[in-house]
């Protein structure tokens, strides 16, 4: 168990306790709900960074990153492992500049804002055997 000792209530803000929600979450193995950031993907063959899967029948969105996630909070350094984020009924905001040919972006969100994420201790591509 690791206590924090000594913190005022001003250093505690919206980033640090989602850091918090989300220690909490690798250390009980659960998911946490985290604010869905700008999601954006290139319409090229250039998109390398971690994976995108878009399951139709299911409306659900997952992504994940290829590198650790480390976060340091009051100057302890926790290693959380690979993050996975799941999006559930995601929709793409400018689907008419993509069928007119006129977007070279890909924009993805949905209506709560929200996400479920979790932390893995093995990077891996869901699906890929």
């Amino acid at each position: 168990m690791i206590r924090f000792k000594d913190i005022s209530r001003n250093a505690i803000n919206k980033n640090n306790y989602h850091t918090l929600e989300s220690i909490i979450a690798k250390t009980e193995n659960t998911f946490v709900e985290l604010p869905l950031p700008s999601l954006r993907a290139v319409l090229d063959e250039s998109f390398d960074k971690g994976f995108l899967n878009i399951n139709k029948e299911e409306h659900i969105m997952f992504f994940g990153g290829n590198t650790e996630v480390k976060v340091n909070v009051h100057d302890k350094e926790f290693n959380l492992g690979y993050m996975r984020s799941y999006v559930f009924d995601p929709f793409i905001s400018n689907m008419e500049e993509i069928k007119n040919r006129k977007a070279k972006e890909i924009f993805i969100t949905n209506k709560s804002g929200k996400r479920k994420v979790g932390f893995y201790d093995v990077y891996e591509i869901p699906g890929d055997s």
